[in-house]
């Protein structure tokens, strides 16, 4: 039987993502080659497949990474501070049933500063308009999220976030398809 531990790292953050129809889990993990997504099969959990993929760490695996999966493209979305130019975020799409290859999906600003915890969320449309929301900083106490249009129609953007508090961060973000609203929590000196 396959050794069920494997030798990455686990990350900070909810970088994680179920893929049933695949039979696998995958988390980004640390390596000493740098971010690393890894693949486990769900049922015995031993390891799969684990690359390294093109995302700058910054002091932790998870601070400024997302990682999202889009059951309509069978797909996973991650997003990060891009390794060869440290001042964009960059985002990737993989297929869902390995580790790789990535492609570039574009990228957007925003990496100025990094708060600790990073939040995304998929806002998938009956229209088929795809949207990935990342919670990012443009600087310190300038919350904003990047919109990111995975259908190519629209540039990227970052917009400020408009918390009640320029102190306040989105720390968890979630589409609500049936009210189509993006609903998340804030967390400041409580959460809310």
């Amino acid at each position: 039987a396959a050794d069920p531990k494997p030798g990455e790292l686990f990350g900070c953050s909810d970088l994680v993502a179920a893929v049933p129809s695949h039979g696998l889990f995958y988390f980004l993990g640390d390596t000493s080659g740098g971010a690393t997504l890894v693949a486990l099969n769900l049922t015995t959990g031993a390891e799969i497949c684990s690359k390294v993929i093109g995302l700058s760490e910054v002091g932790y695996v998870g601070i400024g990474q997302t990682l999202d999966y889009d059951a309509t493209k069978d797909r996973l979305l991650l997003s990060g501070i891009d390794a060869t130019n440290k001042t964009q975020h960059v985002v990737y799409a993989s297929p869902a049933d390995d580790c790789g290859p990535f492609t570039k999906v574009g990228t957007y600003g925003a990496a100025g500063y990094l708060p600790m915890l990073h939040a995304s969320t998929l806002a998938i449309d009956d229209a088929g308009n795809e949207r990935l929301f990342v919670s990012v900083m443009q600087e310190k106490g300038v919350a904003a999220l990047g919109i990111v249009d995975l259908t190519g129609a629209s540039e990227m953007v970052v917009v400020t976030e408009g918390t009640p508090d320029p102190d306040d961060v989105l720390i968890g973000l979630h589409w609500d398809a049936k009210a189509k609203k993006l609903i998340g929590i804030v967390a400041a000196d409580a959460l809310e």
